[in-house]
């Protein structure tokens, strides 16, 4: 159950304040249940017993942003915003619950994942440039997260399993994005993120978060005859190296991606493309942890078919024809 509102406060011509409440109330209904099996062993009977439990979390919680705008001139935005935002926790599935008693915190041998709560600054400001055929936006940012929550793939014993828990996070970097219209038909597009983002009880990098992600990108169109349309695109997308795991564990190499499309665009309603994507087929792991065995061997996958973003892995390398109609 859920309300919000929302304002916005007009000072003055050039300066203006927004802000939002959203008040939430959750309540999640579980079972779980552990059984034991036919063969009697010291693991099914002692050191992971079997249960059957009847679990409710509840939690309610008041979050908003605030922030303000100040229109230096006509072509430049100044702004600074606050936001408070929360994730209800819940029970988390794992093998390590040794307790016989989930409804206890994963700190103690359970189940129960706290709720997270984000607190984030950020000034920054839009831009026009060059006349209006340009704009530029840069922001500087800094997130605190308690409890968040993190999710690892671990080894124990020899059985693989994953671990939910909640950690305090840190992250503290700025962002730049822009566009150029060079030419009525020629257009340039890019941006980058830095972002450190750290476990704040032990100051080491957390997993799946590379400090770097960016892309650079043209756009070219030119009427060639009785109006059919030639469009050339073309993509590089660069992310930095990262960890896959806990405690700065399984390494993953930087990657960086090309993408480049042909395509004519007939008057009649037809278009024909080349799509190229991740043309120099580069590869860097996805993710990455330890298998149950043998010993020292790694559990990986490649960058998978999940959507071309800035932060994110392209697909392996894929060259296509694709012909399309309106009607």
């Amino acid at each position: 159950v859920s309300a919000f509102a929302q304002a916005t406060i007009n000072i003055s011509d050039r300066f203006r304040s927004s802000l939002g409440l959203r008040y939430t109330d959750e309540t999640k209904d579980v079972d779980f249940t552990r059984v034991q099996g036919p063969v009697v062993t010291l693991w099914n009977t002692v050191v992971n017993p079997p249960f059957e439990s009847e679990l409710e979390f509840d939690d309610s919680f008041l979050n908003g942003n605030l922030s303000i705008q100040y229109d230096i001139s006509d072509d430049v935005m100044f702004y600074g915003s606050y936001g408070v935002g929360s994730k209800t926790g819940g029970f988390a599935e794992s093998a390590e619950i040794s307790s016989a008693n989930p409804a206890l915190s994963v700190a103690d041998n359970g189940a129960r994942v706290e709720s997270e709560e984000t607190n984030t600054f950020e000034i920054g400001a839009k831009m026009k440039l060059a006349g209006g055929s340009a704009s530029l936006n840069v922001a500087v940012f800094n997130t605190e997260i308690d409890d968040f929550q993190e999710t690892s793939f671990l080894v124990s014993g020899g059985q693989a399993f994953f671990l939910t828990r909640n950690i305090d996070v840190e992250s503290d970097g700025f962002e730049v994005d822009g566009l150029w219209q060079v030419t009525e038909g020629f257009r340039l597009i890019g941006g980058a993120t830095y972002a450190d983002s750290i476990n704040a009880f032990d100051g080491t990098k957390l997993a799946q978060a590379p400090e770097w992600t960016g892309n650079l990108g043209f756009l070219f169109e030119r009427e060639l005859w009785s109006e059919t349309l030639l469009s050339v695109t073309g993509f590089a997308r660069y992310r930095d190296d990262m960890f896959s795991q806990i405690n700065e564990t399984f390494a993953s190499d930087s990657l960086t991606t090309l993408d480049l499309s042909l395509g004519l665009e007939f008057v009649s309603g037809w278009n024909v493309d080349l799509i190229a994507t991740n043309l120099t087929d580069e590869v860097s792991a996805d993710f990455s942890g330890p298998p149950a065995a043998p010993i020292g061997a790694i559990f990986g996958a490649p960058p998978g078919d999940q959507g071309i973003t800035a932060d994110s892995p392209s697909p392996l390398r894929s060259i296509k024809v694709q012909v399309s109609t309106r009607f």
